[in-house]
């Protein structure tokens, strides 16, 4: 399969509006099929979008307990502000344009070096993004696209990966000002929002506290490279023990068949999940962690240490790092 050849830009810009569409048409397929699904994990930012417009602070309107409520804000302000351009579409409706327009931009992006990328979308962790309307395609398609950047401030775990994939002055402008408009709109909030996360149900954790999760460190010695960066980052940020967020090591892969790889053993790890409940021991969720481990992070590291340390830096970053060993320091 030719990998080296990218499409047409017009050809991806069809693609991706065919992708968006058939996912908008399968949530919508989805929530009938079941009905307790409404917007699924968009549901929260989507009712702190509505608070926000109606004046409300979500972090007060929405603490658990609350009459109504759903439950923890358990994101930063600038979240609703992604969820307001669907504040006023039925809850079903929204997470469907959610999920569409979030894969539609996911698939725009990754086909840019050539369709094989898109093998991401058939990944598990895709799927289990769609069927619950969260956040990674998204974010994976900002570390793409240079104006997304700023989406890192609405989900800064993931964002952090995203950034280290692919750093640019214009993300960390553009993020600083969409904190400090949403410090106007509601200076409180990031006190409401650590609140909030101090009472999740179930506790994010970094992957190099899983089970095996450590070798993903291992990309610091590969940290010029886009691939090493972000696999490093993504062992370091607190992530779900549902694998979605795992889709942003699908930056990782250089061609089609190490793709293919990921993808395949994710998909042999990808029955893990079903063991997993809220009331699960602990055992039990370290075994669920070690198998997630082994099918994602375990061969993306792999797919990092077999291509070399190289790359461009700064001159400034290539006069800290003269003086180390050449196998810490890579070359140019």
């Amino acid at each position: 399969m030719v990998t080296g050849i990218p499409p047409a830009r017009s050809l991806r810009l069809v693609a991706a509006v065919v992708i968006g569409a058939a996912l908008f048409a399968l949530y919508l397929l989805y929530t009938v099929l079941h009905p307790g699904a409404g917007a699924g994990d968009f549901d929260f930012p989507l009712r702190a979008a509505r608070h926000l417009v109606a004046g409300r602070d979500p972090y007060v309107a929405m603490t658990p307990g609350t009459v109504g409520a759903a439950g923890a804000f358990l994101y930063p302000l600038p979240a609703a502000f992604v969820a307001v351009p669907f504040a006023a579409l039925p809850s079903a409706y929204a997470g469907a344009a959610f999920v569409g327009v979030s894969g539609a931009l996911l698939a725009f992006a990754l086909s840019a070096r050539g369709w094989w990328r898109l093998l991401a979308l058939m990944s598990p962790a895709f799927l289990l993004s769609f069927s619950v309307a969260n956040w990674p395609p998204l974010i994976m398609a900002s570390a793409l696209i240079p104006g997304l950047g700023w989406l890192a401030a609405a989900k800064p775990n993931l964002g952090l990966v995203a950034f280290a994939y692919r750093p640019r002055w214009s993300t960390v402008i553009a993020g600083i000002v969409v904190i400090a408009v949403s410090l106007v709109l509601l200076p409180a909030w990031p006190a409401g929002w650590l609140s909030h996360v101090a009472r999740q149900e179930i506790a994010h954790t970094p992957t190099f506290a899983w089970p095996l999760g450590a070798v993903g460190l291992a990309g610091l010695l590969r940290w010029r490279t886009p691939e090493g960066r972000a696999l490093a980052a993504f062992a370091l940020v607190p992530v779900s023990v549902f694998p979605y967020d795992h889709l942003m090591l699908w930056l990782i892969p250089r061609n089609f068949r190490e793709a293919l790889l990921l993808t395949w053993t994710a998909w042999i790890a990808a029955p893990a999940v079903l063991g997993f409940n809220a009331e699960a021991s602990r055992t039990t969720l370290l075994l669920i962690q070690g198998g997630i481990t082994l099918g994602t992070v375990v061969p993306a590291t792999f797919l990092v240490l077999r291509h070399p340390n190289t790359g461009p830096m700064p001159s400034r970053i290539e006069r800290l790092v003269s003086g180390w060993p050449h196998w810490a320091r890579g070359s140019a």
